[in-house]
């Protein structure tokens, strides 16, 4: 499986950069690096689905709302997600709405453990290279 995120130095907690061709790809492939960096098996069956929806003003609290929304029925139904299908419709002007599908396996990752997503110095951005995102979890 191809990596679409890179960890980034921090000092306390971990930060990370993804990137995708839409926003849809790089919302998944951030799903994918936080339970990936907890343990998770991205190859393992997911017979578990939960649908998630979530809005916000812009994109990086969109973001933020979409990781948290996971790690919450991560934690409640104790689920390791492994597979994401995200949609994202609305505007910078209007706001944007997430829907999403994902789909995991029982238990969680044997490593770390990320508490929250932070709010420090999210960035999403479309770029020539595709779309990128920059994000902090609290581990």
């Amino acid at each position: 499986m191809t990596r679409f995120y890179q960890e980034l130095e921090h000092t306390a907690d971990w930060a990370v950069r993804v990137w995708g061709k839409s926003t849809a790809a790089l919302f998944e492939h951030a799903a994918e690096a936080m339970f990936e960096l907890q343990g998770a098996y991205l190859d393992a069956e997911a017979p578990i689905a939960t649908r998630v929806t979530c809005q916000a003003p812009d994109l990086e609290a969109l973001l933020i709302a979409w990781l948290s929304e996971l790690l919450y029925h991560s934690e409640t139904a104790d689920v390791a997600y492994t597979r994401f299908a995200v949609k994202i419709s609305g505007d910078a002007a209007e706001g944007y709405s997430l829907t999403a599908l994902a789909n995991g396996y029982p238990g969680r990752g044997p490593l770390a453990h990320v508490k929250a997503v932070t709010y420090y110095n999210p960035l999403v951005e479309d770029t020539v290279n595709g779309w990128e995102a920059t994000f902090t979890f609290d581990t």
